[in-house]
């Protein structure tokens, strides 16, 4: 049901992030778990009185796989982190 509604409100192509849920490319977290933030199945979510729910988007590269991740910038320059060897810019 939740799936619906999401769906229903980002409808219109107008709407920022719309061409993510068309796409499937959205995930709900409930913030407040006891375990840390969790991801919440959208097929069976049943919601709590009081629960905190945040809506991300899953970020991708489209245009061109060897450039920087952040928004906007030209740099097609990427090294691996210093601190989190698993992770390139």
């Amino acid at each position: 049901m939740v799936e619906s509604v999401i769906r229903a409100k980002f409808k219109q192509d107008a709407r920022v992030g719309s061409s993510k849920v068309r796409s499937g490319q959205w995930k709900l977290y409930d913030v407040l778990s006891r375990n840390g933030p969790s991801l919440i199945d959208p097929d069976f979510f049943l919601p709590d009185p009081g629960m905190h729910v945040i809506m991300t988007f899953v970020m991708g590269q489209f245009a061109v796989p060897n450039c920087c991740p952040k928004s906007g910038c030209p740099s097609q320059y990427i090294v691996a982190s210093e601190t989190d060897p698993g992770r390139k810019w």
